[in-house]
């Protein structure tokens, strides 16, 4: 990071083998860099990337999603990666990705903003006619009692009401009948689900998104550096 800004670079972030910067040229920084550190570093370029907020104003650096120069995008701790993403807000995010991912800078992502909209319009008005298997949230158990009534408790619940053994570690399918009732059902065996709450899950994924649109968001298209 000292070198980086020694060479006028700004430092955006960074996490344990990356650093994200903005500037160039990027392959003078890796050169100093190795030559200082021993390190042997690879350097990757984006051409836009947002970083979802944090509470206070800053990015998280484990959160974000951005295009490669191959088109591609992407993606690291928002619903679409998240396992116990339901799969119909995760193909949501999905083909908002898809669209998103026709952007080759900062301004063309501006424009896609209306079509990301619609696909997002598209999956509430859909929601009351889905398929409730669409809705199973997957959760690995990392405890057997809970000190206090929540979703993850009402399923490990669920699994023994059902005659199922659990064990830390295990993985479990629900789906969220009741949220206000904390009424649970193992994925097999719902025959519907709580549409107020998976609106919910649907609105976090799409508000993940909509910090691309978001004036307070930088996407410019910059290198990270990490090491190998």
């Amino acid at each position: 990071m000292d070198i980086a800004e020694e060479m006028d670079f700004k430092v955006l972030h960074g996490i344990v083998d990356c650093l994200w910067v903005e500037g160039s040229p990027v392959e003078a920084l890796r050169e100093r860099v190795e030559r200082k550190t021993g390190l042997p570093l690879e350097a990757e370029h984006f051409d836009w990337i947002v970083f979802l907020p944090l509470a206070d104003g800053f990015g998280a650096y484990n959160r974000y999603y951005g295009r490669l120069p191959d088109g591609s995008i992407r993606v690291r701790g928002v619903a679409a990666r998240r396992h116990d993403t339901p799969e119909y807000v995760r193909e949501m995010q999905r083909r908002m990705f898809a669209v998103m991912a026709r952007a080759k800078n900062s301004a063309e992502l501006k424009s896609t903003g209306k079509e990301v909209a619609d696909i997002f319009r598209e999956t509430v008005t859909s929601l009351p006619a889905a398929d409730p298997r669409q809705m199973v949230i997957n959760h690995r158990i990392s405890r057997l009692t809970y000190s206090h009534r929540c979703i993850e408790g009402a399923a490990v619940q669920a699994y023994r009401d059902h005659g199922i053994g659990i064990a830390p570690g295990m993985k479990i399918q629900y789906i969220v009948t009741d949220a206000r009732r904390y009424r649970v059902e193992p994925a097999w065996c719902a025959k519907s689900f709580d549409l107020s709450f998976y609106r919910g899950r649907i609105d976090r994924a799409y508000a993940e998104i909509v910090s691309a649109y978001s004036q307070r968001n930088q996407v410019k298209k910059f290198p990270v550096i990490h090491s190998v």
